[in-house]
């Protein structure tokens, strides 16, 4: 421990509104010192401001402070330098209602635009009643002129809203309930006093030209009145702003044909600080005047590269940028009249479209209504085959022609998706088919040619409710119908589990010309089917299982024997012979015999001629 260290007899942190410099000031009038040159010196450390501040370890160690409450106090000042020469240096201003509550001096209170108390809505005070002179900063004690005279007492005088509305933004960084007043949140100190600056430098529209460098008010009676001018700008929020804004367009100079050169520094200013953030609010209301009252381009007017901007207008290849277009395909849409746009005159004799943020909005939006087919059958969950039969039966609308469309761009409507997938989960769920073999739409095989029309006539069944599903899903792909449903459209199926013609001639060596026959007179049941796109006739398992238990033909029944049909046919006798093909010749192909009738006749042995 160094010899010259001074322990202080009483010590404490920086209360949470207090600054850097009020801290020590309080903690050296505790300690019965005059001032916190008394605190620099006793810390073997600079007479100057920031002595106390550049090593708060060192000051900390030197008078047993916490090292937290130093840490804080240099947090605070550095808080305070940020405010640059908007800072009151030599002087106090002070609300009398806040030291009666607590004997400290606020943070806030430092800043030369902070006039008044949010809390007590009344002015500050920076001069003694009794003296008339100005409060120093040099004081002994934070509630004692002096002079003697007790700051306690002093009298107060009512604050305006608009004075208060700049304090409590200055104290809080927010301000909120002012009636007629912008609310704000979060704000920047520093980018707020330059918007303040701006506004009341600059309020008359005729003086364009300010130094950088002009002082900024000191005392509380030169703060308001610098703070005037928002007085009549604020009034009657925001018509009061929107009139001095449209005021400034007017008398600006005609030869401007662009927002920063008709607004000039103002307006550059007030980009400056607004472009993005909480003041957004001034930036957008100037914009919005100026769509209606400014006859030049908007869209140039704007810093470029700010996240969270604001914008009114975008000029044309921007706008197509966000619709994600190209930039004349945009332009054939605004000529066709499907896009608003806006004319202005760019440079000499040019001419600049802009489009509304708004519209641009509102075509992106469309746009996201309308998809490709490939993120369609994703989002549906099925495969090509079974998506182009859903368009050819009607159940999703996709239109080629949408990609001409600047509010569509894409084939196939989002909306006729949901529409159909909830359809079908609306369609009722069949009863008793737990044990029911299913099958589901994306594992509907297109395997032959004709399958392709067959599961249009599935689909097409579906749209009039003639098939129903059996279960809900989330897409359409994975919607369940009951495998024998599905089955009875699709002739791969059935060619797979019966007989061709030709397939029923080569396996049982009957003349395909007699099995057609047979079927057209109805001897011999089949069904329809497709194969290599051709219509045909199939022949189930079941339909030959019954033919064979009734008929028997004739030409088998001779090969048996040994004999020609021919032979066996007049050895029959009265045994009736069925489905006979006449030929021209007068012979009779493929005539059949009934099992019946041969086993009759076999128990009635007249009724067959003898063979020998």
């Amino acid at each position: 421990m160094s010899l010259h260290e001074t322990k202080l007899i009483t010590t404490f942190s920086p209360l949470k509104d207090e600054g850097g410099l009020q801290f020590y000031r309080r903690l050296s009038a505790a300690n019965g010192m005059f001032g916190w040159k008394e605190l620099a010196k006793l810390s073997e450390v600079s007479g100057a401001r920031s002595g106390l501040f550049n090593h708060p370890e060192h000051v900390s160690r030197m008078l047993g402070i916490e090292s937290a409450a130093c840490q804080m106090a240099s947090a605070r000042e550095e808080l305070t330098l940020s405010w640059r020469g908007l800072r009151r240096t030599g002087f106090d201003a002070i609300c009398p209602h806040c030291l009666k509550e607590s004997t400290h001096l606020r943070q806030s209170w430092e800043h030369v635009y902070m006039v008044a108390c949010p809390k007590h809505k009344t002015l500050l005070v920076d001069r003694c009643d009794a003296c008339g002179t100005r409060l120093s900063d040099q004081r002994e004690r934070l509630e004692v002129c002096a002079c003697g005279h007790n700051l306690l007492e002093g009298q107060t005088i009512p604050a305006t809203h608009t004075q208060l509305w700049v304090s409590s933004v200055i104290a809080s960084g927010s301000v909120s309930g002012i009636s007629g007043l912008p609310d704000l949140q979060n704000v920047p100190v520093e980018l707020f006093a330059l918007l303040v600056r701006t506004f009341c430098q600059l309020y008359d529209p005729s003086f364009t030209v300010t130094r950088e460098n002009s002082a900024a008010p000191k005392a509380v009676l030169e703060a308001i009145e610098f703070l005037r001018p928002l007085e009549q700008l604020l009034t009657k929020w925001p018509r009061g702003f929107e009139d001095h804004v449209r005021e400034r367009i007017d008398l600006s100079p005609q030869g401007g044909r662009t927002l920063n050169t008709r607004l000039g520094k103002w307006y550059l200013r007030i980009k400056e600080v607004a472009s993005e953030g909480p003041l957004g609010v001034f930036l957008e209301l100037v914009h919005n005047v100026a769509v209606n009252d400014f006859s030049g381009v908007l869209a140039l007017d704007h810093v470029s590269g700010l996240a969270g901007r604001r914008r009114s207008h975008l000029m044309l290849p921007d706008a197509a940028a966000r619709i994600g277009v190209h930039w004349t395909t945009l332009r054939k849409a605004v000529e066709a009249g499907e896009v608003e746009c806006i004319k202005r005159p760019y440079a000499n004799r040019g001419e600049a479209r802009e489009i509304p943020v708004a519209e641009v909005e509102r075509v992106i939006l469309a746009r996201k209504g309308w998809i490709g087919e490939g993120a369609a059958r994703e989002r549906m969950n099925v495969p090509e085959h079974v998506f182009k039969g859903l368009v050819q039966a009607g159940l999703i609308v996709c239109d080629s022609s949408a990609r001409s469309d600047i509010r569509r761009g894409a084939p196939v409507e989002v909306a006729s998706i949901e529409r159909l997938l909830t359809r079908l989960n609306e369609m009722g769920v069949q009863d008793a088919l737990a044990v029911a073999r299913r099958v589901r739409l994306n594992e509907v095989a297109a395997r032959r040619l004709g399958d392709i029309k067959a599961l249009g006539r599935l689909l097409s069944a579906v749209a009039n409710g003639d098939v129903h599903p059996v279960n809900c899903a989330t897409t359409v792909g994975e919607v369940e119908f009951l495998e024998a449903d599905v089955d009875t459209f699709f002739s791969s199926k059935v060619v797979e589990a019966g007989l061709t013609v030709q397939e029923l001639a080569k396996t049982t060596g009957w003349k395909w010309e007699s099995i057609s026959h047979w079927l057209h007179e109805g001897f011999l049941e089949s069904v329809p089917a497709v194969l290599r796109g051709q219509p045909c006739r199939v022949v189930m398992p079941e339909h030959l299982v019954k033919f064979s238990q009734t008929y028997v033909p004739l030409s088998s029944l001779a090969h048996s024997i040994g004999a020609r049909p021919s032979e066996l046919l007049e050895r029959l006798g009265s045994v009736e012979v069925f489905g006979g093909k006449p030929l021209p010749s007068g012979a009779m192909r493929g005539g059949l015999v009934r099992l019946a009738d041969l086993a009759t006749a076999a128990l009635q042995p007249g009724l067959v001629r003898d063979a020998h």
